[in-house]
Order: structure tokens, then sequence, then C-alpha cells
């Protein structure tokens, strides 16, 4: 399927760069390349369903990040990748409804379709509007050969991204990916969350009502997609809940990990809505779910120590960073400083207004394959800790999308101070 499309492209970029060596034009051979391997990336990722999808909508939500000469013609394949795939036609779906409740209306066109599913309106049976999730059938068989294929992927996300440490991430995507078709465990994922925000005014999760193997039953929320917030233009309504959808989804993001000690790993727009008055955010989708593995608060630690510029408290992250296991021990504080300084500040301001053109400033000392080893030898973020680390990086990625003005700096120091300190 997609196994010859990624090794032929590690190839022929090994045998460009030895050519651009030998002819003293690396640097543009190698711009050239970028530019093929991306359009192949996207375009194959573009046209699939199950895992290699999923792993494209997670990619997408980095589209700031990219650098301008990739960005411009692959904006459009990206955008495709946020939103949603191809739906299946309802009567292909009868299978996964096996012990489905007699009576509910089930409206047979789809309202969203996924990388695993898709998603119908219904009635349930006490006459209240429900959406039902359905897993396309065969779809874990599918899954289990694009774990397969998906490792082909690895190596030329990292000619793409170097330092990434893509293989990690492939790996780590693959293993939460088959937890996705666990629809049982997603709906006891779902309730605890919505437990935990039942007393909160801003965040919603809505309630679990009907689960089986293949099919979950949530309330339905007529609430805005975030993606049509993040797409609006200055003159219309939805450009004002910018600033206030990135505000509540980084309290979200922020908060799960110390709280409840459960990170919410699957941060792209088709998973959140924002009310009409900007006042309430919606989560939907808890497949990719895991446990704390404390990378928010060591990067909340950090961040603040940077802009304090703080000795001890830099030397109390450094220490704490190596003590997990993220840092190699030669890494001094100092390099610990270089390594995750940041052109703009958005500490240092009451409120910083995130953009593309930010994250794709901070992105672009990494796209040299020199910086990219640098940071490589110093950076040693077990696979575990990945699932957080996307979950932080993707919320900010969607700020910047957004270009949402965010309170940064209150936001991680109140973390620290009391990880419920943000009086959910």
């Amino acid at each position: 399927m997609i196994a010859g499309v990624p090794l032929m492209a590690g190839v022929r970029i090994a045998t460009s760069a030895v050519a651009g060596t030998i002819n003293n034009d690396r640097n543009e051979r190698s711009s050239n390349n970028q530019l093929k391997n991306a359009q192949m990336l996207f375009d194959v990722l573009g046209n699939l369903r199950g895992g290699a999808a999923k792993i494209g909508q997670a990619l997408s939500v980095f589209e700031p990040a990219i650098p301008q000469n990739l960005i411009g013609p692959y904006r459009q394949s990206l955008t495709k990748l946020q939103e949603q795939l191809p739906p299946l036609p309802f009567e292909s779906l009868k299978s996964s409804l096996k012990n489905f409740p007699e009576g509910v209306i089930i409206d047979p066109n789809p309202v969203a379709s996924a990388s695993l599913g898709q998603v119908h309106k219904a009635v349930w049976l006490d006459g209240s509007n429900v959406a039902v999730k359905i897993q396309y059938p065969g779809i874990e068989k599918m899954v289990r050969a694009d774990a397969m294929q998906l490792r082909f992927l690895g190596p030329v996300l990292e000619l793409l991204f170097p330092g990434s440490r893509a293989m990690n991430v492939v790996d780590e995507h693959v293993k939460h990916l088959q937890k996705e078709l666990d629809y049982e465990a997603e709906a006891r994922n779902q309730r605890r969350f919505a437990r935990f925000w039942s007393s909160s005014q801003d965040i919603h999760i809505p309630s679990v009502i009907w689960v089986s193997p293949t099919v979950i039953v949530t309330q339905w929320s007529d609430d805005l997609p975030l993606r049509e917030v993040i797409s609006s233009i200055i003159s219309s309504p939805l450009y004002d809940l910018r600033t206030p959808a990135g505000k509540l989804l980084l309290k979200f993001t922020l908060t799960n990990p110390n709280a409840l000690g459960l990170v919410h790993g699957d941060p792209h727009p088709g998973n959140f809505r924002i009310s009409a008055d900007g006042k309430k955010l919606t989560v939907l989708d808890f497949g990719a779910v895991g446990d704390d593995d404390r990378f928010t608060e060591l990067f909340a630690l950090a961040a603040i120590a940077m802009h304090d510029q703080d000795p001890t408290k830099l030397d109390q992250a450094h220490e704490k960073w190596i003590r997990k296991g993220w840092l190699d021990e030669k890494v001094t504080a100092q390099d610990f400083k270089q390594l995750l300084a940041t052109n703009d500040d958005p500490l240092a301001v009451e409120e910083f207004t995130f953009s593309r053109d930010w994250m794709n400033n901070q992105a672009s000392k990494w796209w040299t394959p020199s910086a990219g080893m640098e940071a490589i030898t110093q950076v040693k973020m077990p696979p575990g800790a990945l699932l957080e680390h996307r979950a932080l990086t993707g919320a900010l990625a969607l700020c910047c999308q957004l270009e949402a003005t965010i309170p940064l700096k209150g936001m991680l120091t109140e973390l620290l101070l009391d990880p419920l300190a943000n009086n959910i």
C-alpha cells in the first residue's frame, strides 16, 4: 500500500544528499527533496483511511510549524486531513450495529467521518438527540496492517522533521491507535473526564448513553466546530470566538494531567466545539487517553524559569528533567536554557497572541539536519511521555491557528501553585 512510497523517498533523498555534497549544492537539493517528500507524504495520507489517515490528522495540527516553502502548496491537503474522510454508506455499517437498541432513529447521512469510524445524528429512545459513533466494519484488520505500514513513515518523517525522533512517535501512535478501537474503554475514559468536569461552567464533556464494542452513543452537541472558528474571517461573528476558544482549550489541556491524572491526547479541531457566546468548550473523542507523565508540569516549571531568568529555578527544572530521564546527564543547565530558548517570549507579556508566524519561527531552528542531530542527542523523552507532549504542543498549535490571545504565564503559574486553581 504505502510501504514503497517512503522507502523510495528515503533512498532518493539519501542519494541526492550525497550528490549534493559532491556538487556543493546540498542546501538547494535538500530543499527540493523536502518539497518532493512533503508532497508524497501529504498526498498518500490524504487518501487513506485507518491508521495512516489518523497519523496524517495528527500531523495536520502542526501545520503552523512547517516551513513556508513547504506549506504553501500543501495547506489544502493538511486542511483536508484535519476535517474528515469520505464517509461510507450507512448500509455498509450495519454489521457494526449488532444488538443496537430497536426504536432508535438514526439519520443515514453522517455528520462526520474519521479514520476509524463515522458519526451519525440520531433520536434516542427518550426523544433526545444523540451522536452515534459507529466503527467501520473490518477496521481492526486494517489497523493491524497499517501498524506495519506506518513504520515505513518514520524515516520519511525524520527526514522531513529532523531531530523529531519520528519512529518513537509512530510507535507510540500505533499503540494508542489500537487502543482507540476499544469503544468500551473509550466510554470509561469519557465518563471519568465527565465526572471530573461536571461542576465546570465552561468545559463540557457529553455523557455516554450506551456503548458496545463497535458503537458509542453520547449526548448531542449543537455547538460550533472549532475548525469553523479557525477558518473564519475578520468580518465573521465566529472570528470573535478565537481567543475564548484558545483559552478554554489550553485550560482543559493544562488542568487534566495534574488534577485528573489523565491526558486527552487527540488535539485536533474535529474534537472540539465552542458555544456561540464563547463561554463553553465541548470536548469530544476520548479514544486517545493516557496517564500523566508529568510533562506538562515540568514544561511549566522550565518555561517560567526561562522567563524569570532565575538561576535557582532553572537549576531545579534542569535537575528534574535529568532525574526524569528526559535529558542526557552531560547537558548543562546553560545548554538546557539554550535548548528551550524561544525567539519571542510568550510569558513576557500579560497576554500573548499566538500565530502561525510565531510557531514557524520557533520551529525554524530545528529545520536543519545539524540542529536536529544536536537536539536528538540532548533530549531523551521516552515514548510514554509522547502522548502528553502531543496534547500540550497540539493545543499550542491550535492556539496558533486560532491566533488566540492567551495569558500563558498566569495559567502556567496557577498550574504549579495549585493544579485545581483553575476553579473548574
